[in-house]
């Protein structure tokens, strides 16, 4: 080596080699096909999470590994009940609007006491409450149904008479049959069981009118 040149100092490695370096580190990006799919995966994963926590939406019962879905009952109950629940429904609005074009009001008070009424003729077999939840009905169902029965007796009123004669008549033809067993109270009896058969007579003749006159459009 020749003299008067100094030996150059090797560089210094200041990062290992073949270590991790944040410095060094660069993501690799996901090719463009890739984000719908992800997009997919998760949609589906969401959705299978959702729909086994909220089976009962899907599923009615399992049997012997074998589902039975929601809409197989759905759709027996719709091809069994559907026609008498849709007469149904249809009867109430058309005894509503016979109702307001008459300008007819039933207060509060008056299907509260007809509760009222209900809950003392069945305290003997429990709780109202109890008795509508075995029939599937709420409270509120039970309300509905008297604000329509009531509407149907302010609509019929003038169709259902009952005399004292029809009373005595009744009594002395269906004595046997009468629970109450004083004078008073078979009377009673007898002339609130000639009004519900009036009744029920006049509510046919008045929802069959108010269908015939009805523009009604069923799918």
């Amino acid at each position: 080596m020749p003299r008067g040149r100094k030996k150059k100092d090797a560089p210094v490695i200041t990062e290992p080699v073949g270590e991790f370096s944040e410095s060094s580190y660069v993501p690799t990006a996901l090719p463009k096909w890739a984000y719908p799919a992800l997009i997919v995966l998760t949609i589906v994963a969401l959705s299978g999470i959702y729909l086994w926590n909220n089976k009962g939406l899907v599923l009615s019962a399992i049997v012997n590994n074998r589902p039975v879905w929601r809409w197989e009952v759905i759709s027996q109950i719709e091809n069994k009940y559907s026609p008498l629940v849709l007469d149904s429904i249809i009867s109430d609005k058309l005894i509503l609007q016979a109702s307001a074009q008459k300008g007819l009001v039933v207060s509060p008070t008056e299907v509260k006491d007809r509760i009222a009424e209900i809950e003392k003729r069945f305290a003997p077999q429990g709780p109202l409450k109890d008795l509508l939840a075995q029939r599937g009905m709420t409270e509120e169902d039970l309300r509905e149904k008297i604000l329509i029965q009531i509407y149907l007796e302010k609509l019929t009123a003038d169709r259902v008479k009952v005399s004292d004669k029809d009373v005595e008549d009744y009594v002395s033809k269906n004595k046997s049959f009468l629970v109450a067993t004083t004078a008073a109270e078979q009377a009673i009896e007898a002339r609130e069981t000639l009004l519900n058969q009036q009744r029920e007579v006049a509510f046919n003749e008045l929802l069959d009118q108010l269908k015939k006159d009805a523009k009604i459009v069923k799918f």
